[in-house]
């Protein structure tokens, strides 16, 4: 999908997921703080092609920025990995290692495709509907040690049955 074409894809994509984000927030990447119950969520979302080593690149910049919200104060983070193709199996291992971090701090990306993100916002659901099992298959599997290709297909598997429930 060419550049001009992907960009407005996502605006679409990401005003979708995540009602109530600026329309002019920065191209490929916007962020939004909701009120939940008493918990401050922040939920990021940005998008990649879908070569590996850039997906990796995504994870790792989420997970970073998902632990500084954490830092700052926010009571729970999720991020969002819009893919321009499928998601990697191996970059998904990598992102796990980041998800997971030494201070015990976890920190969730959900990778999506194009096709999957479309699917969510065409039923409806938002980024919000699926926090919190996304967020914990996300976690069994940065658990498991060692973060193997195997481990990140199942959980992009799970994923997969996660979204169709969802749009179905």
């Amino acid at each position: 999908m060419p550049r001009s074409q992907w960009e407005e894809t996502f605006d679409q994509l990401r005003n979708g997921l995540v009602p109530g984000v600026d329309p002019d927030g920065v191209a490929l990447q916007a962020e939004t703080a909701t009120r939940v119950g008493a918990v401050d969520l922040v939920t990021l979302v940005e998008a990649v092609s879908g070569d590996a080593d850039t997906q990796v690149t995504g994870y790792i910049a989420l997970c970073d920025l998902l632990a500084t919200r954490l830092e700052q104060g926010a009571g729970q983070v999720l991020g969002c990995l819009i893919i321009n193709g499928d998601p990697d199996p191996d970059a998904l291992a990598v992102g796990l290692d980041g998800m997971l971090r030494a201070n015990g701090t976890f920190t969730p990306v959900l990778p999506l495709s194009v096709i999957q993100a479309s699917d969510l916002v065409a039923s409806g659901t938002v980024l919000l509907d699926v926090v919190d099992p996304a967020t914990a298959l996300l976690e069994i599997a940065a658990s498991r040690s060692p973060r193997t290709k195997t481990v990140a297909m199942t959980a992009l598997e799970e994923i997969d049955e996660l979204a169709a429930r969802h749009t179905h």
